[in-house]
């Protein structure tokens, strides 16, 4: 006796242009905007919670998002958090008084200032072995220090001389020719 041969199909019900035409129904024909849907101050309140590097990749949306990205109302309360007060009236009709603010701010923490000068002569720093604040002779031209403190006249021959790239090698590797 054989046994019944048993085939899969599937169900119309569950096919792909089923399926298909079910999601297509749901989802909107055009694209929506919650820039526009939303009133201003709930845009506002939602572009808040986004960190400053994605507020300039929403920036190149369009105009208007640029606008809204750049606006005083998302980037004050990012300042007072931080505890970085503007300290002057807010000009009315400037834009982006605080964005440009928290630039400042962020561009301050990771630049600090140089340390002041010490315009004292005395000082000799070596780097290297090299004298950073050049030696000058009497005639106004720069010298090095010989072991004994005088000053030598560079040579001609060694200031034609190739640098090395590597110790002990005239020229790199890619350009020697062999």
């Amino acid at each position: 006796m054989t046994t019944p041969r048993v085939t899969m199909t599937t169900p119309p019900q569950m096919s792909v242009h089923f399926v298909h035409n079910m999601i297509k129904d749901q989802i909107p024909k055009e694209p929506a905007d919650f820039t526009q849907a939303l009133p201003r101050h709930l845009v506002f309140k939602v572009l808040q919670y986004l960190d400053p590097r994605t507020l300039a990749q929403a920036s190149l949306v369009c105009w208007y998002w640029k606008w809204l990205c750049e606006h005083d109302e998302v980037w004050k309360p990012k300042c007072l958090r931080r505890g970085w007060d503007y300290g002057k009236p807010e000009p009315p009709y400037e834009r982006a008084v605080w964005k440009r603010f928290y630039q400042q701010q962020v561009w301050d923490l990771l630049h600090p200032p140089p340390p002041p000068l010490n315009l004292d002569n005395s000082l000799n720093v070596e780097e290297d072995g090299a004298l950073l604040n050049s030696s000058f002779d009497s005639t106004g031209s720069a010298g090095r220090r010989s072991s004994s403190g005088g000053l030598k006249k560079k040579s001609k021959a060694a200031s034609n001389k190739p640098k090395s790239y590597k110790l002990g090698e005239s020229q790199p590797l890619n350009v020697r020719s062999t």
